[in-house]
């Protein structure tokens, strides 16, 4: 409830926490049933037990079940809502759906039906997620910024040098000290990386720790294999730009109808698209 007070419509962890739970509980609801069989044959002393557990179980389990059908579907409007959202004419449907729906992208399914039957125009894209418009992350990244320039020209006003003077006066009486281009860029510069950390942290972090993930396994097949695929793979990432490239000179030849692109070449890109996700994506589901 609190969740969805404050505009949270589905959850990721409740989602995969019913479905782990679904699995290792048919293991034990197949020990329950089985329970149940071997004290009919073998008759134990107290079968009546065994049936209450069968029930219980039963009961329990069902609930689960019930508990991960309605977390496949996202809940309703919340009552605190991002204003920003509101204001928008064709919000994307990867707003409001479900975890499960993003995982799977049926939300994009209609524009990919409304595309496959008529060309798309720009009045049937949605309107960008506010949240990482310019519009949305600029104030985040200033508002963390900010305190960071300040702090940078408090210190240096408070040493009373002059960042963009060639020349200041030395402790020398009369002597002149030529200010270096590194000693003026010293001065000037401050790093920006706590204010990139505090706008993107989780999601860089995310991203790293995918990578290094990767980079194990991939160091582990290369020790224990003596296997270069992983490393292929990578190279295979650089294909898919160039396959994108070529579908939309195919699509933009056809929209404008010069009957300059045969419609094999359109079913060949896509092939190919496909042929190349499947190609990175089969070695981990068959080495792991």
């Amino acid at each position: 409830m609190g969740a969805k007070k404050y505009g949270v419509r589905t959850s990721a962890a409740q989602f995969f926490f019913y479905f782990t739970w679904i699995i290792t509980g048919a293991i034990t609801f197949r020990s329950v049933i089985n329970r149940k069989i071997d004290s009919e044959e073998l008759a134990y002393n107290d079968p009546d037990a065994t049936d209450r557990v069968l029930v219980v179980y039963s009961i329990q389990y069902g609930l689960v079940v019930i508990m991960f059908v309605l977390n496949c579907f996202a809940d309703a409007e919340p009552k605190k809502y991002d204003e920003r959202i509101k204001i928008l004419k064709n919000p994307c449907p990867q707003l409001k759906a479900s975890f499960l729906s993003r995982l799977t992208y049926v939300w994009a399914t209609p524009l990919l039906w409304r595309g496959f039957r008529n060309p798309l125009t720009a009045k049937d894209l949605w309107n960008v997620d506010p949240k990482i418009t310019s519009r949305g992350i600029v104030p985040q990244f200033d508002y963390h910024l900010d305190p960071i320039m300040q702090k940078h020209k408090e210190k240096v006003q408070s040493s009373g040098a002059v960042p963009n003077n060639r020349a200041t006066m030395s402790g020398s009486k009369g002597s002149l000290k030529l200010n270096t281009e590194a000693d003026i860029k010293k001065k000037q510069s401050f790093s920006i990386f706590p204010a990139m950390f505090k706008t993107f942290g989780p999601m860089f972090f995310a991203g790293g720790a995918m990578k290094i993930i990767y980079g194990k396994i991939s160091l582990y097949f290369k020790k224990n294999y003596k296997s270069n695929c992983l490393h292929f793979l990578d190279g295979m990432q650089m294909i898919s730009p160039q396959l994108m490239k070529l579908m939309i000179g195919f699509v933009t030849a056809s929209a404008i109808g010069d009957g300059a692109e045969e419609s094999w070449k359109g079913y060949f890109y896509a092939a190919l698209l496909l042929a190349n996700t499947m190609f990175q994506v089969k070695p981990f589901g068959l080495n792991l």
